[in-house]
């Protein structure tokens, strides 16, 4: 079994440069979106789905933010949480120093706020966010990034 990998918590970033004006919701959002994200494309372990049901069925209702359920999980964004597709494209592109979520999220939806933190927790800050999301998982696909026993399932390339 592979080892359990903590993509982001909530707390890290009231240890950083956590802007004193925002109220402490407004860390859950960034992972919040791309948990919701996840969710969305069911690429959740089981274990997680079961676990958090209820909770998942609010947030696809829409009577739960993203941001909001994550909180409600106690901001701990994990590997476990994640089936083994989910887990891989999170690694790749999750990643602060090399992934390109949050490039997309500041591009998207902070370019004229002054931090991240200041995106609201909304649902047409989610749609268009998931959106680019789902292009970045096409495309991550389309590059072949699949199991290796899946290599047959490849198309030839021109």
């Amino acid at each position: 079994m592979p080892e359990e990998k903590v993509f982001d918590k909530a707390a890290w970033h009231f240890e950083g440069n956590y802007p004193e004006d925002l109220p402490d919701r407004n860390a859950y959002t960034h992972s919040g979106m791309f948990l919701g994200w996840l969710i969305k494309r069911e690429l959740l372990s089981d274990g997680f789905r079961e676990d958090w049901r209820e909770d998942i069925e609010r947030f696809r209702r829409r009577e739960l933010t993203a941001g909001a359920l994550f909180e409600i999980m106690d901001g701990v964004f994990e590997s476990s949480m994640l089936c083994d597709e989910g887990a891989r494209f999170t690694e790749e592109h999750f990643d602060s120093e090399s992934g390109s979520y949050l490039s997309d999220y500041e591009s998207l939806l902070a370019n004229d706020l002054p931090t991240l933190y200041h995106v609201e927790d909304n649902w047409p800050n989610f749609d268009k966010l998931a959106a680019r999301m789902d292009q970045r998982f096409a495309q991550w696909r389309r590059d072949g990034r699949r199991p290796w026993w899946r290599f047959w399932s490849r198309r030839a390339r021109t």
